[in-house]
């Protein structure tokens, strides 16, 4: 026997059973009949022991494994769907627009519904103080406008300020890093961030209308706060973040909230989000006392319901319907299905109740393409999507859209631009001067100035009549101090006049001096 056959690999397989032993080399037979080699190599597999094949079915499923979290990392953040969801299922996702309100009576929890579903608000408040903020925060100069609204004022006659992405305001830099073990790496977070208001203060801003988009916590056991991929809080709950809107309205019981729940692109939904969302707004008494339980029928919802017994709009028709023990879900709100909310559109019409053929009008023209262009040019465009959709708004001559319900975005950006433009460098430039001035935001302020106000902030005239703006969403609102007061303005009131800070920024009609360069924009954070 030569050297080469004397060399052997040995493997043991079993105590009990013969030790098995395949050639290191191939014989000098075999390495000129290499078909014959591998015939006898494969029925020598095909004659080893189950166990063998066990070892083989672990190894590879291990691979398999390991090849998956290539694709997904442990932590990141991802809603779970469910194994019956489908691409029917996640068209079933709303565009929910739901109405919080309160009424002028005191509300007592009792806690026969979840027992520690009430204990210790303050700390489930103070848990969701990265969205909220803090509630000190809410008592600004407009958190009461709404006092001096007529009580048969009709939502969709009203204008009503809002913000887009309204969370993201503590999502800087810092917050990014801190939370990209979960994430994993992100575009910079000024890509992200819409605002600079905690919710809390928003409310004391005047704003009425909150975009919010949520998603599951990595533990996926609670709903959070996200803008696309971007998770903004790890503590910070949707439930939390309620609790504090309840409290606030439980102490400003002549005012209300509207609020959005767009799907997004980095957080799809699936029917367990829905019902999670479903039961959390329905399925309490507080959830009940604070939410208009009225379906697709917007253009009949006063601004402030009352809770006289013969009120034909009960607040909580859905908690005592018998449809709603048997646990059957059905519509709430106003559903503005995906397969009908159009992509990047800066028109579309959405009839979300056939029988009354009740229409919501939409500018969502966030996309600002083509690119590259100039900023002047994305400037350009937006603000003529926002315009033609306030001047069809304010009309009233046109009979066909008069009483229906208009959502203007005034958000937008080109990240993919050269030199990209943000959320902030869109709404506000620099936030100073003649950039902020040529920002959407002064745009904006300048055309309700000029075409829209025909009295001026703090002055009544009972013979003007105000121009029905919708609810027009922004983002980076608070440097411009005015801004929202004129929007507000726009109703069937006149609310007060807004204190002068020597610490507030200059509106774009102040007289303050300006750079040269008309675009004279900054990106920085700060």
């Amino acid at each position: 026997m030569n050297k080469q056959q004397q060399q052997h690999t040995t493997i043991t397989i079993d105590n009990s059973k013969p030790v098995i032993r395949f050639p290191a080399h191939l014989h000098h037979q075999q390495a000129h009949h290499p078909n014959l080699s591998i015939k006898r190599l494969m029925n020598q597999i095909l004659h080893q022991p189950i166990k063998n094949w066990a070892r083989f079915i672990g190894y590879l499923i291990v691979t398999i494994f390991f090849i998956s979290l290539l694709h997904s990392p442990i932590g990141r953040a991802s809603p779970v769907l469910p194994s019956s969801s489908s691409t029917n299922e996640l068209n079933q996702v709303q565009f929910d627009l739901g109405f919080n309100l309160n009424t002028s009576h005191t509300i007592s929890y009792h806690s026969s519904e979840a027992v520690d579903q009430y204990v210790d608000i303050d700390q489930r408040i103070l848990n969701a103080a990265p969205v909220l903020g803090f509630y000190e925060q809410s008592n600004g100069k407009l958190s009461t406008w709404m006092a001096n609204i007529p009580d048969q004022t009709l939502i969709t006659s009203m204008s009503i300020p809002g913000t887009h992405d309204a969370a993201t305001w503590n999502y800087t830099q810092e917050t990014q890093e801190l939370l990209e073990p979960i994430t994993g790496k992100l575009p910079p977070a000024i890509a992200f961030q819409c605002q600079d208001r905690s919710l809390f203060q928003m409310l004391g801003d005047g704003i009425r209308f909150f975009d919010l988009r949520v998603g599951f916590l990595p533990d996926h056991q609670e709903l959070g706060f996200y803008h696309a991929s971007a998770l903004l809080s790890t503590t910070a709950t949707l439930p939390d973040a309620l609790l504090g809107f309840y409290k606030w309205l439980d102490e400003h019981p002549i005012d209300n909230a509207t609020f959005g729940n767009p799907p997004s692109k980095g957080q799809p939904s699936s029917k367990r989000l829905q019902i999670m969302l479903y039961d959390l707004l329905t399925k309490t008494e507080m959830a009940r006392s604070h939410w208009l339980m009225e379906d697709s029928k917007v253009s009949t919802w006063y601004i402030r319901i009352s809770s006289r017994k013969d009120d034909p709009h009960p607040t909580n028709k859905l908690g005592r319907d018998p449809e709603w023990r048997r646990r059957r879900i059905s519509t709430i709100w106003i559903p503005l299905p995906p397969q009908e909310f159009n992509d990047n559109d800066p028109n579309f019409i959405i009839t979300y109740n056939q029988e009354l053929n009740s229409r919501v009008y939409i500018e969502d023209f966030y996309n600002l393409i083509p690119n590259p262009t100039s900023v002047h040019h994305k400037l350009k465009i937006k603000f003529e999507a926002v315009r033609n959709h306030l001047d069809m708004a304010s009309s009233v001559d046109n009979l066909d859209t008069v009483d229906q319900l208009f959502i203007t975005f005034a958000s937008g950006g080109a990240l993919r631009n050269i030199p990209p433009v943000t959320p902030k460098l869109l709404a506000i430039g620099s936030g100073k001067g003649r950039s902020l001035r040529t920002s959407i935001n002064g745009r904006i302020q300048s055309l309700i100035t000029e075409q829209y106000s025909q009295k001026d902030i703090g002055q009544a005239d009972e013979d003007v009549q105000s121009k029905r703006l919708g609810i027009l969403i922004f983002d980076w609102y608070h440097q411009l101090p005015d801004l929202i007061q004129l929007v507000i303005n726009q109703n069937s009131f006149v609310p007060p006049h807004p204190s002068s800070s020597s610490s507030t920024p200059s509106s774009p009609s102040s007289s303050s001096s300006s750079p040269s360069d008309e675009y004279d924009y900054d990106q920085s954070t700060s």
